[in-house]
């Protein structure tokens, strides 16, 4: 795990799927400084999306 500088702003973020029953959530820590192309494949490994096509 990487240590984050302690002066920087972290962020925690929830990420739901609606219309989904039971509920499909995670909750992640990400820096303040993350830029959104990396935040998207952020969020697509941590709901363990490959970002290709659907099926």
């Amino acid at each position: 795990m990487r240590t984050v500088d302690s002066l920087a702003h972290v962020y925690q973020l929830r990420v739901e799927l609606l219309y989904l029953k039971p509920a499909i959530c995670r909750q992640i820590l990400v820096p303040g400084s993350i830029e959104r192309p990396k935040l998207n494949g952020v969020l697509l490994w941590t709901m363990g999306w490959d970002g290709g096509p659907p099926p």
